[in-house]
Parts: structure tokens; C-alpha cells; sequence
């Protein structure tokens, strides 16, 4: 997918994702073996200014 390789692309995309976000997310780019865009995950959701994010909620998206 382009939007790795193009900075402005990627800036883009996450303010469109991210930036409306009410609470902070904590977000991954899942990526394969050949560093190709599987798909972009928001794995947790915290309160005020702090995500707490916990290993196993990492692995349990990379597994699913």
C-alpha cells in the first residue's frame, strides 16, 4: 500500500483516524513479513492523556 512509503499520505490518514478520536487510542500498522499493510488496528482506548495498553491486547491483535 502507498501510504507507507508517502509521509504526506500517512499524516493524513492518521489525522483523519486519530485526530477526531475523543478519548487518546493507542494504534498499530500491522504489517507482514515483507513489511506490506496488513491493516491498521486501534488496540486501545484510554482516558484524559494516558492509554494503558497491555502485551496481551498487542498479541491478541497480531493473533486474530
Amino acid at each position: 500500500m502507498k501510504i507507507l512509503g508517502d509521509p504526506y499520505l500517512l499524516r493524513r490518514f492518521l489525522r483523519l483516524r486519530l485526530v477526531a478520536q475523543r478519548q487518546p487510542v493507542f494504534a498499530a500498522f500491522l504489517l507482514d513479513r515483507k513489511q506490506r499493510l496488513v491493516r491498521f488496528s486501534e488496540i486501545a482506548r484510554g482516558e484524559n492523556d494516558c492509554v494503558p495498553v497491555y502485551p496481551k491486547q498487542v498479541v491478541r491483535e497480531l493473533l486474530a
